[in-house]
């Protein structure tokens, strides 16, 4: 999938947090460290996991969109296109969703 010619910010996006690598840093620990910094952000008790790597690889595009910190959106050309959306799916299902502690402060 590949965005069309003359579209600069498609007009839909899925809400997304990314981190990168820090030197040294394998992906669990990047995935980890991300949850922990933004979970105070979610609002749902399980997260979809994935990488850039694998998102534009599957033709989806980031874009930083702060705040919140590490904010970004994942642009949708078309959410009534199937393919897309499966492609969306897929990219989010190659590693296993994690269930997110929210500890509320004391």
């Amino acid at each position: 999938m590949k965005l069309r010619a003359g579209i600069k910010d498609p007009p839909y996006a899925v809400s997304v947090f990314a981190r990168t690598y820090k030197e040294g840093e394998d992906v669990e620990s990047t995935i980890s460290g991300l949850i922990g910094a933004v979970k105070h952000n979610l609002n749902s008790k399980w997260v979809a996991v994935t990488t850039e790597s694998e998102l534009t690889a599957a033709g989806f595009r980031l874009d930083l969109n702060e705040p919140p910190p590490e904010h970004y959106d994942l642009w949708i050309l078309d959410p009534d296109n199937e393919q897309e959306l499966k492609a969306l799916e897929a990219a989010f299902n190659v590693r296993e969703r994690r269930k997110v502690d929210h500890v509320q402060p004391s």
